[in-house]
């Protein structure tokens, strides 16, 4: 919430985070799925979300993945772009 509110106007907010199926691990590190990244953000507008696969063999950055792909990741990374109105 704090990352809204000290957004500026038309500002953008970049964050990448582990996605997959949501768990915590070992206390402290945590994996968001797609929905939850979503609803972390309620205020902004999402401009681009982009899934970077914990599969070494797809070391491509997918744009535009299906909410299957981003829940088969174990540890895959979530590049998020959002915007404030």
């Amino acid at each position: 919430m704090e990352l809204e509110r000290v957004l500026a106007p038309g500002g953008n907010l970049l964050i990448v985070v582990p996605v997959g199926k949501p768990v915590i691990r070992f206390n402290a590190h945590r994996i968001y799925s797609h929905e939850q990244v979503m609803k972390l953000f309620p205020a902004l507008q999402l401009v681009e979300a982009s899934l970077i696969t914990d599969d070494p063999n797809d070391p491509v950055i997918h744009g535009h993945a299906s909410p299957g792909a981003w829940l088969a990741q174990e540890f895959g990374c979530g590049c998020f772009h959002f915007r404030k109105d």
